[in-house]
This record gives C-alpha cells, structure tokens and sequence, in this order.
C-alpha cells in the first residue's frame, strides 16, 4: 500500500473500501463548496472573503478520521481547487492559509474545553493570518496590515459560521455515524463536570 491511503490509513492499518470511498467523497466535497465560492462570490469589496464552506469538511475530517486524513483533505482541496479555479498565485495563498489554518485546528484540538465551532474560529483566523503572510512577503508589509483587521474580522465570523455547519453535521451523525464513540465521550465527561 503506497501513497495517500498509506497516509491516511497510518503506518499499521489498512483502509477497507468503505473508507476510501469516504474520504474520496469528502475530498469531492470540498472542492464542490469551493467551486460554489467561485460561481458565487460574496458581494464585498474587500479582496480575500468567502465563506470557506470546503473548511467544514477538512473540520470534519480531522475531528473524526484525525490529522493526517484532514491534511490529505487540504491538500487535495487546496491543489485541485488551483488547478480548476485559481492559478499559480491562488495556490500560493491557498496553501500557506490552508496548512497554517489546519496546523492551529489541530493544534486547538487538544486544548480542553474548546468546541467545535471555537475550533473553526481559531482555523479561520489562521487562515487569514497565512494568507497575509504570503501577502506581506509579495507584495508588501503595509498591504497586509491595511486588510488586517477586516480580515481577521471575517476570519473569526466565517469560522464561526462553518464550525457551527460542521457541529450540525457531527451531531446529525448521531450515534450511528464517524463521530459515535466521540460523542459518547463529551457526553460522560459533560456529566462527570455536572457532578463536580
């Protein structure tokens, strides 16, 4: 077994075909909402807003499969999503808000008491923060500083938004789904808190 299931499946286990159709269906996931963002971009003048609606798989990916599927997802959601859409500019950006914003919702996983749509907040500030890096390494310092603020504004509002999306469809998942024995955890620590 080589390459991305590899990867995805880890060094000792092998993925079944049920999950390489998922996560093929979730990377096809991505790229559709990213394609939507394209037909139908949001009426704001500042440059660099959207909704990041492909986020709320790679959110979904990681909280359920762990963090090497959810950097599959961002990989391939960043890299066929600049081949289909974008350009060699689009990609740069991309990728430096794409694996800056992943790194710190990973990173935000561990951090007790946070949820899912804090997750997605601090992802959506990340990526902005990635993305004005690149910004201030190609055009210049003073550029990204100008749309910081609004930026990381819409940063935070967007990730709340897409977190609150991905907790309706972790919770939509119920007790049957990817996320059953992860809810069963937040339940019986929920309750060990309750009786503190």
């Amino acid at each position: 077994m080589n390459g991305v299931p590899q990867l995805l499946a880890g060094q000792n286990k092998k993925l079944t075909s049920r999950e390489v159709a998922l996560f093929g269906l979730l990377a096809s996931l991505a790229l559709i909402f990213g394609y939507l963002e394209v037909l139908f971009p949001l009426p704001i003048p500042v440059p660099g807003i959207k909704l990041g609606l492909g986020n709320i798989v790679v959110l979904f990916t990681l909280l359920g499969f762990g963090w090497r599927s959810g950097l599959i997802i961002v990989i391939i959601k960043v890299s066929v999503s600049s081949l289909l859409f974008g350009n060699p500019a689009v990609f740069v950006y991309s990728l430096a808000g794409g694996l800056l914003s992943f790194l710190v919702m990973w990173a935000a996983t561990a951090i007790r008491g946070i949820g899912v749509t804090g997750i997605s907040m601090a992802g959506g500030v990340a990526h902005i923060v990635g993305q004005l890096m690149v910004v201030s390494l190609v055009l210049a310092p003073y550029v990204a500083l100008t749309y910081a603020p609004v930026l990381i504004i819409a940063g935070l509002a967007t990730g709340a938004l897409t977190g609150w999306l991905c907790l309706l469809v972790i919770q939509a998942q119920g007790n049957s789904g990817v996320f059953a024995e992860r809810l069963k955890q937040q339940a019986l620590q929920k309750r060990m808190q309750q009786s503190n």
